[in-house]
């Protein structure tokens, strides 16, 4: 789960159903509530953790702009779907680098959120990939990852072709920014650079 933003002394988990850190003095009230939770409550959310997506069942009827979100952490996915759709993005999510490759041919996002190392080929494969397709409507690649060295932050842009790097755990604030300025530039060429980054 991800650590939360408040401004504190001791930051705390964010609860990745809710979205609720115990900061917040909620931290009683969410363990009550998975302490009640029934025998079918607990094996209905196991159940959910195990199934990946299937991008058979996703419909071609999707809000825009629209970005895949692609991590083989569920609780990351289901965090970053949550903030995302509550600013009125399109999300599909998906678990790996192929099922990236194949939504973003399918549904041409807008944005593509990569997780830097994924299983079935990872997001900087599929940075490549996306950036060598002249066919391909998604032109803006935001990778995440949790290393945040200067050379693979320049490797990322330079060999990879990503237009963000963004360092876990990602802030929803962080996350909002980026994506705003990256879809709505306020000059020309606005691609992020790694000394941006780095500040």
């Amino acid at each position: 789960a991800a650590v939360c933003d408040c401004i504190t002394e001791h930051r705390t988990l964010r609860c990745p159903d809710c979205l609720t850190c115990s900061c917040t003095g909620r931290a009683l009230e969410i363990q009550s509530r998975f302490r009640n939770a029934s025998a079918e409550e607990l094996q209905r959310l196991s159940a959910e953790r195990r199934q990946p997506p299937v991008l058979a069942e996703v419909t071609d009827d999707l809000t825009r702009p629209l970005i895949v979100v692609a991590d083989d952490n569920f609780d990351i996915r289901g965090v970053a779907k949550r903030i995302l759709e509550g600013l009125g993005y399109g999300v599909i999510a998906v678990e790996n680098g192929e099922e990236a490759w194949h939504a973003v041919q399918r549904f041409r996002p807008e944005i593509v959120l990569l997780d830097g190392l994924m299983p079935r080929a990872d997001g900087r494969t599929i940075s490549r990939r996306i950036k060598d397709d002249p066919s391909l409507k998604t032109r803006t690649v935001i990778m995440t990852s949790l290393y945040t060295s200067r050379a693979q932050r320049e490797e990322a842009f330079r060999v990879f072709g990503v237009d963000g790097y963004l360092s876990k755990p990602v802030s929803a604030e962080v996350l909002k920014t980026t994506i705003d300025r990256l879809l709505c530039p306020s000059e020309p060429d606005s691609r992020e650079t790694p000394e941006a980054q780095r500040s």
